[in-house]
């Protein structure tokens, strides 16, 4: 069965006994709504009021939306069950996440253990053949063909090439004279999420757009997932992060700014430990 919120709550603005942008939700006196169950229909149903939300800069939910919205209602002995497998669900949740942070900073710490605490500090310009980025020119795009991947295509330290924008030959031929792409390349976002690093490992024609830097390293120097792991590492992130900012691109040889992390062919503001 389902039944309007609005008859089975009663909601309070929160001018006098909340935050004056707060609702406050409580059962009616019905007795046919278990709270917990309702808490978790609104945290799901969330985004759908967001949509319905008014307003110019500061967007408000109106009371009228909260009240008119649709939730199936099981009996209270149905709700309350539900409710036991929600809460265990997100208790197993929380602890799968918190056993994940704790890996992650047993990675990095076993990284510092293994490869030092970057005290030997050397520039990726001196590491690398070349440090640019991809296309400044737009492509003219089609169907199919070579794939031109985006800064989402770098996701889980690997390339994917799913993409919706293809280039023909004669194209990637002219582009790639600038980034002539191989495995063991290291490609990093430098916009939105950046500092993600992936590692070509796939002998594939492909080419990237602006937004993401191109690392050739010198081979007889550094292997490509060293170097993808010590831009993993808290040091590595540390000083991505420390670069990163907002700025138009210039489009000079000796300095390359892009959106989000400046890149020098010079001096590369990036340094790692290599020992």
């Amino acid at each position: 069965m389902k039944v309007r919120i609005g008859d089975l709550t009663k909601i309070r603005t929160g001018k006098l006994d909340a935050y004056q942008r707060t609702y406050i939700i409580e059962d009616n006196g019905s007795h046919k709504i278990y709270v917990p169950y309702l808490y978790y229909f609104i945290e799901r149903y969330i985004e759908e009021l967001r949509k319905q939300a008014i307003g110019g800069v500061i967007k408000y939910i109106e009371l009228g939306n909260l009240t008119e919205a649709v939730i199936e209602l099981p009996s209270i002995e149905d709700q309350k069950a539900i409710v036991r497998i929600l809460e265990k669900s997100r208790k197993i949740l929380n602890l799968r996440h918190n056993e994940l942070v704790v890996l992650d900073k047993l990675i990095k710490a076993r990284f510092v253990e293994m490869f030092g605490d970057c005290e030997k500090l050397v520039s990726l310009n001196n590491l690398c053949l070349i440090i640019t980025d991809g296309t400044h020119q737009p492509p003219k795009f089609q169907n199919r063909g070579i794939p031109f991947i985006l800064v989402s295509n770098l996701s889980k330290n690997t390339v994917t090439y799913d993409t919706e924008k293809y280039i023909n030959e004669e194209t990637y031929n002219k582009l790639y004279k600038r980034t002539p792409i191989e495995i063991g390349d290291v490609l990093l976002s430098t916009v939105g999420s950046y500092g993600h690093p992936a590692v070509v490992v796939e002998d594939k024609k492909f080419l990237f757009q602006r937004h993401i830097a191109y690392l050739k390293p010198k081979r007889d120097m550094i292997n490509s997932f060293y170097l993808h792991s010590a831009l993993l590492s808290p040091n590595g992130q540390r000083q991505i992060e420390e670069v990163g900012y907002m700025n138009e691109f210039i489009d000079d040889y000796d300095e390359i700014i892009c959106y989000g992390i400046s890149f020098y062919k010079k001096t590369c503001l990036v340094k790692i430990s290599l020992q």
